[in-house]
């Protein structure tokens, strides 16, 4: 096989969700810089439920949102993926200043796959993204239950 006949995989495409520009940015560039994905961002909950909504062929491979913003908040959007069939698989990864044991649950309830707490080291955001990505859908599910679990038996 030459090398010219290798297939070149399309970079993983993902979706940034923060309501703070610079928090975007540097999110963006790591994930586009060190990891070499493809990054779109959008500025609030309700800016990526209108990127999302009614794509399923479209979507992301992947969402990274962010819990605290204004018009519609990061665990509100994680529902609103949730509940539609299409996106239901879609992994989300929570990264936010809001890591309490009740706030980490909450994600957990409404579906996420990951949290990574700001400030975030880019290095570990890279392998949660990674990870998840690699992850099948089956997989994911089981750990968000698994990790569920986890946090509720817990003590607070």
């Amino acid at each position: 096989m030459i090398a010219d006949d290798v297939p070149t995989r399309e970079p993983a495409r993902l979706l940034v969700v923060d309501d703070e520009e610079s928090v975007r940015s540097l999110v963006s560039t790591v994930l586009e810089t060190l990891g070499g994905y493809d990054v779109d961002t959008a500025a609030d909950g309700a800016d990526a439920i209108d990127r999302l909504d009614g794509l399923p062929d479209g979507a992301p491979d992947l969402v990274v949102l962010d819990i605290m913003m204004p018009v519609t908040d990061g665990l509100t959007t994680l529902s609103w993926i949730r509940d539609h069939e299409y996106l239901y698989d879609l992994p989300v990864v929570m990264l936010t200043a809001k890591t309490g044991p009740g706030d980490e649950a909450d994600g957990w309830q409404r579906g996420c796959d990951a949290y990574v707490a700001k400030p975030f080291d880019p290095e570990h955001l890279l392998e949660v993204v990674a990870t998840t990505l690699a992850a099948g859908p089956e997989l994911r599910i089981a750990r968000r239950r698994e990790r569920l679990r986890e946090m509720l038996a817990s003590p607070s």
